[in-house]
């Protein structure tokens, strides 16, 4: 298969996922482990095609995930996404870790994102796997962004961040 194909493959699961809203938990573990498995490619002398492939793989990864909770809090089943949070902490942790060193807007903004809908979706359980340094730096990073979107979503997810830590 092109590996070009793979960032759209992962795209039209967060679709499906939204379009499924809470029947797509039957089909949660697979599509999780696939996003799992796709978060880990690592390129170890990545080419510039490489490195514009693992960022499209990204963004669309934290697309997926995104749409997942966000369709499966439609049907009140958000608190399944918990139980793959240790899975997914540390791939957004990788990618804050990356956007900060290459100032990626983008990226950080999207991360971002994703932190703040899993805090309001998930709730408490999302605190363990969310407290973390890199994440928190993301978090003011974005905030202080002087792209508006980002800024707006990390002052957004910051808010959810602080709620996250005094529950």
């Amino acid at each position: 298969m092109n590996r070009n194909l793979k960032p759209s493959i992962i795209a039209v699961l967060g679709d499906m996922a939204m379009a499924l809203g809470g029947l797509f938990d039957r089909y949660l573990p697979y599509v999780m482990m696939v996003l799992n498995q796709a978060s880990q490619l690592k390129y170890e002398k990545p080419t510039s095609d490489d490195q514009e492939y693992l960022a499209a793989l990204r963004d669309n990864i934290l697309s997926a995930y995104t749409s997942i909770v966000q369709g499966l809090n439609a049907a009140n089943k958000a608190s399944l996404f918990a139980g793959f949070l240790p899975h997914i902490a540390p791939f957004l942790v990788a990618v804050g870790e990356e956007a900060l060193a290459n100032k990626d807007n983008y990226m950080l903004g999207s991360a971002v994102g994703l932190i703040g809908d899993i805090i309001q979706r998930v709730g408490p359980m999302a605190k363990a796997s969310l407290d973390h340094d890199t994440i928190r730096r993301m978090l003011t990073a974005a905030a202080q962004s002087k792209n508006e979107k980002t800024r707006e979503r990390g002052q957004w997810a910051g808010q959810m961040y602080s709620r996250l830590l005094r529950m």
